[in-house]
């Protein structure tokens, strides 16, 4: 796997040199779900295009790279194969604790609070008390992924913040799909995991698969989980295309809160989703729970955990410190 995330960001940075230094080319890095919808908008309805012409930018053109990992969107990203990065807090502030100096990184707005469901198969997992050592838990990346940092969270509530770890054993790497196979075949060892919506819906429609816990009740209500980041230095080297970034990403979350059903559609259109409906993704996005908003929520809660515990050297004195000024200006927490 790392040495195809290194392949991939090798070719994704060659392919920046081949197409040129065409810095007006905004690349815009992405993984699977509805998270990424604001995003798909801006792309879908030409919004970015829109807001750097308000500015005086001509030929500009946002394009969606897709990966299977934030890992490699992140090593894209310092490669500058990319120009903007998305996806869970916590892989943000992984990077944004290392990548100081020249690579310095801060957040261009959230994309929405979602809640996580940890769902199982398994009928005596009532809470993460009754895990044992047969029960395996799929997550997007062991130790480091936003639910694997979930996890420990959980348990450092449940166990005491000395046992946050006591669960890792446990976690397993798969992919939100994946993840949805495992739980629906019973000869599989992942018979529990932590997925976003739609994957956790899907999940729940399989004969005795319940849900332990939400992420919601971890990090205390609604919180955001994914984000869109960028380096300093090409917000301050191409400062009007990120103002225009920064607008576009804003008409596209109200466009999502405005017209539901054509942000379903939109999502279907980019996703590549087989499984779903317009009706069904509709559903989705009319759930209370799941709220479209450039503004970060809770984001200091993960970042305070994550000091605790040793994984966040770098300090930060406020959620502020996270993101950039036009960012800072919300009412975030």
């Amino acid at each position: 796997m790392q040495k195809l995330t290194l392949m991939l960001s090798a070719l994704l940075a060659l392919a920046g040199v081949l197409r040129g230094a065409d810095a007006q080319t905004v690349r815009i890095g992405v993984q699977t779900g509805i998270g990424y919808l604001p995003l798909q908008v801006m792309v879908e309805q030409r919004l970015l295009e829109k807001h750097a012409a308000q500015k005086g930018l001509q030929d500009v053109r946002a394009e969606l790279v897709s990966f299977a990992n934030g890992n490699a969107m992140n090593d894209a990203l310092l490669a500058g194969a990319v120009q903007y990065a998305s996806g869970g807090v916590s892989t943000f502030l992984a990077l944004w604790n290392k990548a100081e100096g020249a690579s310095d990184v801060r957040g261009a707005g959230a994309l929405l609070a979602m809640p996580m469901y940890l769902n199982t198969r398994n009928p005596a997992v009532k809470s993460i008390r009754d895990f044992t050592e047969k029960d395996r838990i799929g997550v997007a990346g062991i130790k480091v992924s936003y639910q694997a940092m979930l996890i420990q969270m959980a348990a450092a509530k449940e166990f005491g913040p000395a046992n946050s770890h006591r669960l890792d054993p446990l976690t397993v790497t798969v992919s939100n799909p994946n993840g949805v196979l495992a739980l629906s075949n019973p000869t599989s060892d992942i018979n529990t995991h932590f997925t976003p919506p739609p994957f956790a819906y899907w999940e729940l429609r399989t004969p005795g698969v319940h849900t332990v816990l939400k992420s919601y009740d971890i990090l205390g209500g609604a919180a955001t989980l994914n984000q869109a980041w960028t380096t300093v230095r090409f917000r301050n080297e191409q400062r009007a295309l990120h103002d225009a970034f920064w607008a576009a990403l804003q008409e596209a979350t109200r466009a999502i809160n405005d017209d539901k059903r054509r942000a379903a559609e939109t999502y279907l259109k980019h996703s590549g989703d087989k499984k779903s409906t317009v009706a069904e993704i509709l559903q989705l996005l009319q759930d209370p729970e799941i709220q479209y908003s450039v503004v970060p929520n809770r984001v200091m809660v993960v970042a305070e955990f994550l000091t605790r515990v040793g994984s966040l050297k770098r300090k930060a004195s406020s959620w502020r410190d996270f993101y950039f000024e036009e960012v800072q200006a919300l009412p975030g927490s």
